[in-house]
């Protein structure tokens, strides 16, 4: 994914704000939001995508409403971590918390 630094002007920033509070708003929708006409929005909206400044389009599901209502605390500890094995840890953080003291 291109990483281009870009210009970004007061226009930009709020199509971005838009875009953060509804992702799935039409074209038309987020340019008559912002002041704009359809085809100027569009191409803005292409530019800070191909730039890298819109990386994706996400969907945040209600977790509670999934019954998926799980807080789990999970405390991981390395004693070292060799270059010659892959890393295979991949995580989702939703929350971090930091804890200080020792484990009971």
């Amino acid at each position: 994914m291109p990483t281009t630094k870009l210009s970004i002007d007061r226009t930009d920033k709020r199509i971005l704000e838009h875009l953060q509070r509804n992702a799935r708003a039409s074209n038309l929708e987020l340019a008559e939001a912002v002041g704009l006409s359809a085809t100027p929005c569009a191409r803005r909206v292409k530019r800070l995508e191909e730039s890298g400044v819109i990386r994706a389009v996400v969907t945040l599901l209600d977790e509670q409403a999934l019954g998926l209502a799980l807080t789990a605390m999970i405390s991981i500890s390395m004693d070292r971590l060799s270059n010659t094995q892959p890393n295979r840890m991949y995580t989702r953080t939703i929350n971090n918390i930091t804890v200080q003291g020792d484990k009971e």
